[in-house]
């Protein structure tokens, strides 16, 4: 297989993801080795001393004969410094390629003080360079192919964490056994009190680890400016088991909103809730629901909080959006897409000010109005 940087893109803060998207044309001897079996694009990365630092990273989608490009999602550490990042292939339990001989492009990439990224084709010489988001700016889809083959996290982590805005107490909630580059990447924002509420300790995260149910959160009411709940409030009063060693966790068919209400008495006046689920038809999967329109209005409403913002992406081969609500209708969890094809973002806010609905802010959305 020969490959061919075609260019560098993403959001490299925040907990975004950065891909490559490189032109490629199948290598026979690839093929047949693989003996039908999916084959994969990843990465090696290694420190400018020539250390291994990360070993198997991110794949892309299946390679097939037909593909004229392919995007690899990349995995860069946060730390300032120079990596040397080594394409490859895999077949998964099989072999890598580059261990019968195969040769790939290597990418070298500094990371920028800024969190920003310089990189170089080691081959080529072309450059590439991705800013970092300047000042407050939100997250917004950056490219076309963003998030190529990837889960929802690579939407939903950079739209929760680029709206922090310095509160000093803020709670993550179910935070045990979320994603590494999220729980990084919470690190770096240098947060004063940060805590993390999960029925089992988040030991992966510097901070005051409590262990209780979102629903009845040990934490005192009106002390937290900020909850993040990214992905996990569709779980609570579900079977958890697969997080609690076969336990199935309090059952509660309502425990989506039991635990917004809960989590939204722990907010001080003006404080916000960043929440994200999935979103589309609506489903329930045992292990968690997937909201439509209706729900998440009930949702919204057992909380009692005002709409700040809300804002709908979906899975099509990359991460679109924002979109309207009625456009993710028929997403369908794991249907041609990793895991959720449809999302919903929000800011909810303990308001001083004139009550925002759901419905009320999809309506002003809907007549160009300003959020």
């Amino acid at each position: 297989m020969a490959l061919c940087i075609l260019e560098l893109f993403g959001v490299p803060t925040h907990g975004g993801t950065v891909a490559a998207r490189c032109a490629w044309r199948v290598n026979e001897e690839l093929c047949r080795r693989a003996e039908g079996l999916p084959i994969y694009l990843a990465s090696h990365v290694d420190d400018q001393n020539g250390r291994v630092i990360i070993r198997d990273g991110p794949r892309s989608a299946p390679l097939a004969s037909d593909t004229e490009s392919i995007v690899v999602p990349l995995a860069i550490p946060r730390d300032c410094g120079t990596y040397s990042i080594q394409l490859d292939a895999v077949v998964e339990g099989r072999f890598w390629a580059s261990s019968f001989g195969i040769g790939f492009p290597s990418l070298r990439v500094e990371r920028l003080a800024d969190g920003g990224l310089v990189g170089e084709d080691s081959g080529t010489g072309r450059a590439f360079r991705i800013e970092a988001p300047v000042g407050r700016r939100l997250f917004s889809i950056p490219h076309a192919l963003y998030g190529a083959g990837e889960s929802e996290r690579c939407v939903e982590v950079p739209w929760v964490l680029s709206r922090y805005r310095g509160e000093r107490r803020v709670l993550d909630v179910g935070t045990a056994y979320a994603e590494s580059r999220y729980l990084d990447t919470l690190q770096t924002l240098h947060i004063p009190s940060l805590y993390a509420l999960d029925l089992v300790p988040a030991t992966a995260l510097r901070g005051h680890a409590v262990v209780g149910d979102a629903r009845h959160p040990p934490l005192q009411e009106g002390s937290i400016a900020l909850i993040l709940a990214i992905s996990v409030i569709e779980h609570i009063g579900r079977n958890n088991s697969i997080y609690l060693r076969g336990a199935h966790g309090p059952h509660d068919i309502d425990g989506d909103y039991s635990s917004i209400r809960a989590l939204a008495a722990l907010l001080v006046p003006g404080g916000r809730l960043l929440v994200t689920v999935p979103f589309g038809r609506f489903e329930d999967h045992g292990w968690f629901v997937q909201y439509d329109l209706a729900r998440l209005e009930e949702l919204v409403a057992a909380s009692g909080l005002g709409v700040v913002e809300v804002e709908f992406f979906r899975y099509r081969k990359a991460w679109i959006g924002p979109l309207p609500p009625d456009s993710l209708s028929e997403c369908r969890y794991q249907v041609e897409a990793v895991a959720a094809a449809g999302l919903a973002c929000l800011t909810l806010k303990r308001e001083r000010g004139p009550f925002r609905s759901l419905r009320h802010r999809l309506q002003e959305r809907r007549l160009g109005l300003r959020l």
